[in-house]
């Protein structure tokens, strides 16, 4: 895991791809966070609106529009899925294809 953000929210996260179809992927991550942020994960997951996403993105850090989709608070972990394509910091779109 690299260092990350989520949500504003300082940890480390793992982000994996998969071929959506012929011109994009589809991206999903494992986001590991302390325990003094287990309420501000918990208000992300519950929101269930797009935050903004910082990370190692297949070896370039990136940003997404992400949507946290679960949490296993013992662990530590929250799981997320990208909204959208991942962006540069500029704010350029990558062009989603590997």
């Amino acid at each position: 895991m690299e260092r990350a953000t989520l949500g504003g929210v300082p940890g480390a996260s793992e982000v994996r791809s998969r071929r959506r179809s012929e011109t994009h992927l589809e991206y999903r991550g494992a986001f590991a966070f302390r325990r003094e942020h287990e309420a501000a994960i918990v208000q992300l997951l519950e929101s269930t609106e797009p935050v903004e996403f910082e990370g190692l993105v297949e070896g370039d850090r990136r940003r997404m529009k992400v949507i946290v989709t679960d949490l296993a608070p013992e662990a530590g972990l929250a799981y997320f899925q990208a909204v959208g394509e991942p962006y540069d910091v500029a704010g350029q779109a990558s062009d989603g294809v590997s």
